[in-house]
């Protein structure tokens, strides 16, 4: 399960790649060719928590989650909006991203799941594991910030 060709983009402004090649994605069951010419802008990490995931983060996976999201959004996706984002998921770990930054970044895509009318069937079935880590990761987030400023 991998991509079988190389990531092959040019630049069109300054939150935006094109891929100048196909990337095809081959994996256990499925097989996803991304095509030449899809414009993506990789993994939509706001920028305060660049620290915590760089932008740079699962850029292959981003591509293709991005892919499953346009195809949800004009109606052509292969796969259910949960699915794409449980690929999204198993990608980041094929491509070598550590457990914690994986369930965070599955976490944010289901989050904006719930927030996109084209992504929000099946939110549910995810939502007890998208609650607990959002209450990991604040109460993370507050204890850090606790220590920092001398609170705790």
């Amino acid at each position: 399960m991998a991509f079988t060709a190389p990531l092959i983009v040019r630049h069109q402004d300054d939150r935006h790649w094109v891929l100048d090649a196909r990337l095809p994605y081959d994996g256990r069951t499925q097989e996803f060719i991304i095509p030449a010419g899809f414009t993506t802008d990789f993994a939509s990490v706001p920028r305060p928590l660049f620290s915590v995931i760089p932008h740079t983060t699962g850029v292959l996976a981003a591509v293709l989650h991005d892919w499953f999201c346009v195809g949800l959004r004009e109606g052509w996706c292969p796969v259910s909006a949960v699915d794409a984002d449980r690929i999204f998921r198993r990608v980041l770990r094929e491509c070598g991203v550590g457990f914690v930054t994986r369930n965070v970044m599955f976490v944010g895509v289901r989050w904006g799941a719930l927030l996109n009318p084209h992504r929000r069937a099946g939110w549910w079935r995810d939502a007890p594991v998208v609650l607990g880590v959002s209450g990991g990761v604040l109460a993370a987030a507050w204890y850090a910030f606790s220590l920092v400023s001398g609170l705790l």
